[in-house]
This record gives structure tokens, C-alpha cells and sequence, in this order.
């Protein structure tokens, strides 16, 4: 019987030597270490000067994973014992509302970004319980962020005063009940389109308000780069 030609006419292959296998892992590791190299090279450029539509990514520790890199944006939604928000009103914003936000910086995790948002635009003195997150979306930030992630956290009020401060120094600010917001109907600016988000605060606000759990995790000693071995 005439054997089968194999694919491409490989032969048979048959058992590598220790000398082979070592070449291969050399190899292996040459081509991660050059992938490495141009992850790191990509990183360092500019996000307006990379290819149109090129999404920036970033790979775990192995070099073997890629994630996805996307900014975030956090709101505090801040509810007081009578289950009022507060919300801010900046002088160059024509009347118009929003609650404390803004962007998530560079190593924090999400709650600690909310709370120092708070600190600063709502005032050092404000002190604030996290029971949980109301609402996370993806929104287009403008023609270079498309896809930014935005997390809204609820925050129980539990005192302090109200001082705005950072890019909000010099804003009005008011506790407004859902019925003062229903029949006044002001200008929301943050959150745009999204209303609904100050009543389902309230809603998890009554849900939640006498509960306290650790929202954000310790972190995982097996991924620690600090952790002895």
C-alpha cells in the first residue's frame, strides 16, 4: 500500500534532541522578549499620534495576555440622611447641575478615586460612606476617547462641610429631593440623558444605608510583585 503524502510533504517527524529543545525555548524567549520591547515602545507614544481607530492595550506580566486600556470616569452620587443629593453649580456652567465627578487617575483603584473626587470638589471636610456602585456605563468622551468607562458610586452623607473646591471652586451647591427635582426640573448636566440615576441612588440608598461591606478588595499577595518568594 503507498502511504498518504503528508501535508506540505513534511516528513515524519521524529523525537527532538535536548540540543533542539533548548534552541527552541531560545527562540521562544527571544520572540517574547522582542514583543516586550515593542509593547513598551507603543506605550510610549502619544495616543493622538498612534493610528487612527488604534486602541491602546497592555499585556500582563507573562507577556502572554492582552488587555484592552480604556480611561474611566467616576461620579458621586451623595445622599444625605433626609435622601437628598447633593449637586453643584458651577458659574461658568449657565445655571445648569452635576454631581461631583471627574477622571480616575493613574493607579488608583475605583473607589479611592471617587473619594478623592469628593474631597475636592465637594470639600476636604466632607465625610461620606460607600455602600456601593449605582450604575457603570461605556459613553464617547470626544472624537479621540470613544469608549470611556464611567462608574457611579452612591455615597451616604454622614457630615462635614460643604466647601467646593478644584475646577468647582466657587459652584452653588444644594441638597435636592426627588420631588424638588421633579417639579423644578433642572438643567442636569452630569449625569447627561440619565436622570433616572439620582432616583435609583435613592432607591439603593434605602436598601443599603444601614449596611457595611469592604468594597474594594485587598490585593491578591499571589499577583504582588512585593511578595517574597
Amino acid at each position: 500500500m503507498t502511504a498518504k503524502p503528508r501535508l506540505g510533504g513534511e516528513e515524519p517527524r521524529r523525537g527532538r534532541s535536548v540540543a533542539d529543545l533548548e534552541a527552541l525555548l531560545g527562540e521562544r524567549d527571544r520572540e517574547l522578549a522582542a514583543a516586550r520591547e515593542r509593547e513598551a515602545a507603543t506605550a510610549a507614544v502619544p495616543r493622538e499620534i498612534r493610528p487612527s481607530g488604534e486602541a491602546p492595550t497592555m499585556l500582563d506580566a507573562s507577556g502572554r495576555r492582552r488587555f484592552a486600556c480604556a480611561p474611566a470616569a467616576v461620579l458621586a452620587l451623595v445622599v444625605d440622611a433626609h435622601e437628598r443629593i447633593l449637586l453643584l453649580a458651577h458659574p461658568a456652567g449657565n445655571g445648569a447641575w452635576k454631581v461631583v465627578n471627574g477622571a480616575l487617575e493613574a493607579g488608583e483603584t475605583v473607589l479611592d478615586g471617587t473619594l478623592r473626587e469628593l474631597r475636592e470638589e465637594a470639600g476636604p471636610d466632607l465625610r461620606a460612606r460607600p455602600p456601593g456602585a449605582v450604575h457603570v456605563h461605556t459613553h464617547r468622551y470626544d472624537a479621540a476617547i470613544t469608549h470611556m468607562i464611567s462608574i457611579a458610586y452612591l455615597l451616604a452623607y454622614e457630615g462635614g462641610e460643604v466647601r467646593p473646591g478644584d475646577d468647582m471652586a466657587g459652584s452653588r451647591f444644594r441638597w435636592w429631593s426627588l420631588g424638588e427635582l421633579e417639579r423644578e426640573r433642572p438643567e442636569i448636566r452630569v449625569p447627561r440623558g440619565q436622570s433616572w440615576m439620582l432616583t435609583r441612588a435613592i432607591d439603593l440608598y434605602r436598601l443599603w444605608r444601614d449596611q457595611t461591606v469592604e468594597l474594594q478588595p485587598v490585593p491578591d499577595p499571589l499577583t504582588d510583585p512585593k511578595r517574597k518568594r
